[in-house]
C-alpha cells in the first residue's frame, strides 16, 4: 500500500482567537491508496506560534484476498481429542466472557484462511487476555484477539477476530506462517478452497501483496 500524504501548515489569525482559545484550521491530506477499498484520510492542524491542543488520526482499511483451508479440527472438536471431546474454542470462550469479549453469537470453531499471496503484520489488538488456563491439561495461553471483517458474495459485512493465541505460549497445534484463524458467526455455503476477501483497519493487521513487497526491494 502506498500513502502519499500532503500535510499543509497554516499560520493562525489574530481573528481566529476567541477567548484565547484557537479555532483550528483543520487540512485535509490527499491520500493516494493502492489495494484499499475505502479509506479516512489522515487529517492534520498545524499551526505558528500557537500551540497544537490535539492531533486527530484516523485509519486506513486495508484487505487481503485469501483462500479457507482445513485446519487441524480440534478448535470445533472435529477430530478427536479426549481433552477437549467439543473442541477447544468451546471450552475457551467462556473465560473470554469473563475478561470483556462476549463471544456467543460466534461459532464454536475457527475459519482458517490462507494469504499465500500476502504478508500481513498484526498491529493493536482489540482484546489481550494473558495467561488464560483454559484446560487442565494444558499450560495457560496468552490470547489476542484483531477486530476485521469479511464480505461474501450477496452478504453482507460479517464481523470477525483474528484469533491468535501467541505463538510462544502455545503447546501444540501450530499454523502455516501464511494462515490465521478467524472466529466469526456461522456463515452458510463456505466451503475449503473458497475465496474470501478480508477487511481490517492497517493499525490491527496490515496487508502487503508479496509481489509488492518484492518490488520495492529491487
Amino acid at each position: 500500500m502506498v500513502f502519499i500524504l500532503f500535510v499543509v501548515a497554516l499560520m493562525a489569525e489574530s481573528t481566529r482567537i476567541m477567548r484565547e482559545r484557537l479555532t483550528p484550521a483543520i487540512v485535509r491530506g490527499a491520500c493516494i491508496l493502492s489495494g484499499s477499498v475505502s479509506a479516512q484520510v489522515e487529517l492534520v492542524i498545524v499551526s505558528l506560534n500557537v500551540s497544537v491542543r490535539k492531533v486527530k488520526f484516523f485509519s486506513v482499511i486495508n484487505s487481503a484476498v485469501g483462500f479457507i483451508c482445513q485446519g487441524h479440527g480440534v478448535a470445533s472438536g472435529k477430530k478427536p481429542d479426549s481433552r477437549f471431546p467439543n473442541g477447544t474454542i468451546a471450552l475457551q470462550y467462556p473465560l473470554f466472557a469473563e475478561r470483556g469479549l462476549d463471544l456467543s453469537l460466534y461459532f464454536k470453531g475457527t475459519v482458517n484462511i490462507s494469504f499465500s499471496r500476502y504478508l500481513f503484520v498484526l498491529g493493536e489488538p482489540k482484546y489481550y487476555f494473558p495467561g488464560v488456563k483454559w484446560c487442565d491439561e494444558m499450560p495457560a495461553e496468552n490470547f489476542s484477539f484483531f477486530s476485521c471483517f469479511f464480505k461474501l458474495p450477496e452478504q453482507q459485512r460479517i464481523d470477525a477476530f483474528v484469533y491468535w493465541p501467541h505463538p510462544s505460549t502455545k503447546p501444540s497445534f501450530h499454523q502455516d506462517p501464511s494462515v490465521l484463524e478467524f472466529l466469526a458467526p456461522w456463515m452458510d455455503g463456505i466451503n475449503y478452497g473458497q475465496q474470501i476477501e478480508v477487511f481490517a483497519e492497517t493499525g490491527s493487521i496490515n496487508f502487503q501483496l508479496k509481489s509488492i513487497c518484492k518490488s520495492k526491494d529491487k
